[in-house]
């Protein structure tokens, strides 16, 4: 009511429609949120901060037509504009475009950079250029990009999972691995994710008992979720509990997700083992 009535008394108060738009987000109007974000005048110090939230919400309706379309009158009307190049590698991320998202994101360094260090702003391109390598099958460059968002965040546990995950599944580096995920934990106890982490990390060295532990209580926050239950089948299987590994496996396809790139990769292999086992 007050931030309306001040934009009523004078529109041209900085920020105040970005004050309107996150309002509104929090008590999950998100069209309202969108129309107001879009009163944002260009010349308003917020005008990135309500394109990027803008790009948020259409992501999230998976709408990424519109979302690229936003961006690219944002780049037209500043094609310099670091941040916006960002926001466009997101979009291209989102959508699977993982090549075009390398390109964005790469210019979003280049040009944040002109001017001396790059802006914390910035920094989460490194994350997210991490995964659009790793998409790529251009691990190297994936994990130095992780390196780098480590050390801006240090234990951020997303960040600590992901690098952490990614040694296990690929079976390198599982000592560092474990650590990474043991503060990733501590820092988010309750993440399904991050436990299932640990779990795969366990049984990638053999340890499968304790594996167990972890990939059980992983499933049980994530009951649905076809990695965390195609682990646990996996884990079953090693200690000879057989019968639940094909139940956890036949879970696993069941609740497939095919937008999912990690699942579309797996998905064969799952089945092969409902029928045949390991």
């Amino acid at each position: 009511l007050f931030a309306n009535m001040a934009s009523f008394l004078d529109p041209t108060i900085p920020s105040v429609f970005v004050t309107i738009g996150e309002i509104l987000e929090i008590q999950e109007q998100e069209q309202a949120a969108m129309e107001a974000y879009e009163k944002v005048p260009s010349t308003d110090p917020q005008y990135h901060m309500a394109v990027a939230k803008r790009i948020n919400i259409l992501m999230q309706k998976d709408d990424y037509d519109t979302a690229y379309n936003v961006m690219n009158v944002a780049l037209e009307n500043d094609p310099q504009n670091p941040y916006y190049h960002y926001l466009m590698g997101d979009v291209h991320r989102a959508m699977e475009n993982f090549p075009e998202a390398i390109k964005f994101y790469d210019m979003a360094e280049a040009l944040g950079k002109e001017d001396g260090d790059l802006e914390r702003e910035l920094w989460p391109l490194y994350y997210a250029r991490a995964i659009a390598f790793d998409f790529s099958d251009r691990w190297d460059d994936a994990e130095k990009d992780l390196m780098t968002a480590i050390e801006k965040f240090p234990n951020n546990p997303v960040i600590l999972n992901y690098l952490g995950y990614s040694y296990a599944d690929k079976n390198i580096n599982l000592e560092k691995a474990k650590e990474m995920i043991s503060m990733a934990l501590m820092a988010a106890p309750t993440d399904a994710y991050i436990i299932d982490s640990m779990g795969w990390i366990l049984y990638r060295m053999g340890e499968y008992k304790a594996a167990i532990r972890y990939l059980e209580r992983a499933a049980m926050l994530r009951p649905y979720h076809m990695v965390i239950n195609a682990h646990l089948g996996d884990a079953y299987w090693k200690v000879g509990r057989k019968l639940e590994a094909k139940y956890m496996w036949q879970r696993a396809v069941d609740y497939y997700d095919d937008t999912n790139e990690e699942q579309r990769r797996m998905i064969d292999e799952t089945r092969r083992k409902v029928i045949e086992g390991m």
